[in-house]
């Protein structure tokens, strides 16, 4: 029974989907989907359910719940729960009744990839509008799933499917009526915090939770945050960046020309997160690398040993040696792990070329760590557990970091340094970094995000680099 149902779901969905796209029936643009993100189906015993006799979308809903999270990031999970076998038959026969139901549920997961939803990036710039709220990470995920909804709302309004949505949308959160996560998430915050979500079930990495009667799945805090406290290994953000573009793709290529597809186009074109800063930021750091580690110099050599007078031209000679750079992080929050983490690789793609790594963590006070080696700078016995030690805590002042960069300079070359601060820059950095005639001489990159405040680069000189 399991395998029946799962094929006859599949069978409708590659209908359907080309269809709410807006292509006919045949198109290839849903396998192609499918292809990059498949579905893994899971039954779960449950000796708590008990199915209703009515088939409605209702009872359909209690028992079913999708999701990406406690799978792999390029699987969508599908998961049933039942009591008895006989619950199966009654689950086939409401996928024969809503057939649509699937389909729905899958481009909600479609969308939360194709927005990053699931990125810490993404969680990062939302948690910046909520960090005093309740659960703000539950928030987040709430918002996000609203926001989807009003998303595809618009897409299944455009197909033949109309009649179905007004069936969906009496079980589905479309309040506020935005597709974008970050207004919906400003209006839900006073309701939130008025009417807490209540945890219907708990998994390993995420709770089933309700608010107002609607049903959310809730990736746990630690899917976010404690996976990132060992900064070595790949960026989860990485994986689900590019499984989203790949996606796009495909659908840039099928759906072109379509009412969909030019949707698809116009939204994710508005809603991605932007990483544009990071790109900016490798490419300026691999450039100053390059120039800091070559020293030209003119010298003479034979143009030939067949004259009776040797003449001697002039030719370059590069002799490479290493840079030291200086990293300061504001621990106030205003810098998230995942940030600092694509940086780290950053360094980690030149760790030859690093002499020393000199680390000031910081609010108002300033914690050291200096890092070096002759070969490779990740050596260092102490490179991860430096970088990965965060906290955080109340206001930010720069004159420690400022006083501690100046003197570690005292009898260092400046020409071979690198300096970049991580902060929101609500500081006193102008105030400090005049008393400080030396700072000025070093190649700086003033990284903040995207509510921080931009450096005066003319009368302090550097760049600036914001986050998304």
């Amino acid at each position: 029974m399991k395998k029946q149902l799962e094929k006859t779901i599949l069978k409708n969905m590659v209908v359907h989907m080309n269809q709410i796209i807006g292509l006919n029936k045949t198109n290839f643009l849903s396998t192609g989907i499918f292809l990059k993100l498949p579905i893994t189906f899971k039954f779960e015993q449950d000796d708590s359910v008990k199915l209703e006799k009515k088939l409605s979308l209702e009872a359909l809903d209690s028992i079913f719940y999708s999701t990406i999270i406690n799978s792999k990031p390029d699987e969508v999970l599908f998961v049933f729960k039942y009591n008895t076998d006989k619950d199966l038959k009654s689950i086939k026969k409401f996928a024969d009744k809503y057939p649509l139901y699937f389909s729905f549920k899958y481009m909600v997961q479609l969308q939360h990839i194709l927005r990053l939803h699931y990125t810490t990036t993404h969680h990062s710039m939302m948690l910046k509008h909520c960090m005093k709220a309740a659960d703000p990470h539950s928030l987040i995920s709430i918002a996000n799933d609203i926001a989807v909804n009003n998303s595809l709302k618009a897409f299944f309004e455009d197909s033949p499917f109309k009649s179905f949505w007004n069936d969906i949308e009496e079980i589905i959160d479309t309040r506020f009526n935005s597709a974008d996560p970050i207004k919906v998430l400003k209006e839900l915050i006073e309701e939130y915090n008025i009417s807490k979500a209540k945890i219907k079930k708990s998994y390993k990495d995420f709770d089933i939770q309700e608010l107002n009667s609607y049903k959310y799945v809730v990736p746990k805090k630690k899917f976010f945050i404690g996976k990132n406290e060992n900064i070595s290994g790949q960026s989860s953000d990485t994986t689900f960046s590019s499984i989203a573009n790949s996606i796009m793709d495909t659908i840039a290529t099928h759906a072109k020309g379509t009412t969909a597809g030019a949707r698809f186009k116009a939204e994710f074109d508005e809603v991605k997160v932007d990483v544009s800063w990071f790109t900016k930021l490798k490419g300026a750091f691999k450039r100053e690398v390059y120039y800091k580690t070559k020293d030209y110099y003119q010298s003479w050599k034979n143009l030939s040993t067949t004259y009776r007078h040797h003449f001697k031209a002039p030719t370059t000679v590069n002799e490479d040696s290493k840079i030291s750079l200086i990293l300061s992080i504001d621990q106030s929050g205003s810098i998230q792990t995942e940030d600092l983490q694509k940086v780290l690789g950053m360094i980690k793609q030149n760790k030859k070329s690093i002499a020393s790594i000199h680390v000031i963590m910081h609010d108002v006070d300033t914690v050291v760590y200096h890092l070096e080696s002759t070969n490779d700078i990740t050596d260092d016995v102490n490179f991860t557990s430096a970088l990965a030690t965060r906290s955080c805590d109340g206001g930010t002042s720069h004159k420690y970091v400022f006083k501690e960069i100046d003197s570690y300079l005292a009898s260092n070359d400046v020409s071979k340094y690198i300096y970049i601060s991580f902060s929101d820059n609500h500081s006193d950095i102008e105030r400090y970094w005049e008393k400080h005639q030396k700072l000025k001489k070093l190649t700086t990159f003033w990284l903040s995000p995207s509510d921080g405040r931009a450096i005066d680069t003319k009368l302090y000189g550097g760049t600036n680099i914001i986050l998304p």
